[in-house]
């Protein structure tokens, strides 16, 4: 397999991953609106409403799945610009931004999850879903720098 193959598979599955993040924090604030059917209640362990209701369901007064819109948003909009740009500097500059933000998402995970076992006692799956979504992107990305797949 060529580079140049390796390098746009590697962009679709950091498109499909996300999409898929992102499909999951819109689903969240609908879950909790009971504008869906209630899937992500499952029991009293893996139960969306016990996180969203707990007191750090927030952070500086703006909802987690919010900053989830914003991080996948922002990954989904540099993995399309490094993709489809041109000159070297800029392509290197995007990636750049691409691997810091998936960084600072797993950073961000890694301290939801923690909240999520430890201190709450219940697990959202939608957020699951996320944080899945935010180490496989940040594998990617590692990937990519590592095989230069990003030049």
């Amino acid at each position: 397999m060529e580079r140049g193959d390796v390098s746009r598979r590697l962009h679709y599955l950091l498109i499909t991953f996300s999409l898929i993040g992102l499909g999951a924090m819109v689903y969240l604030p609908l879950e909790l609106s009971n504008t869906v059917a209630n899937s992500c209640n499952i029991n009293s362990y893996l139960n969306c409403g016990t996180v969203a209701n707990s007191q750090y369901s927030s952070f500086f007064g703006v909802h987690i799945y919010i900053y989830g819109w914003v991080f996948f948003s922002l990954m989904l909009g540099l993995t399309l610009w490094h993709y489809f740009v041109k000159g070297k500097k800029i392509r290197r500059a995007a990636f750049y931004s691409l691997f810091a933000i998936s960084a600072l998402g797993v950073v961000g995970a890694v301290y939801l999850i923690y909240v999520e076992l430890f201190l709450i006692g219940a697990v959202c799956p939608m957020c699951t879903i996320a944080h899945a979504c935010i180490f496989t992107m940040f594998g990617l990305c590692a990937y990519m720098f590592r095989t230069s797949a990003h030049d």
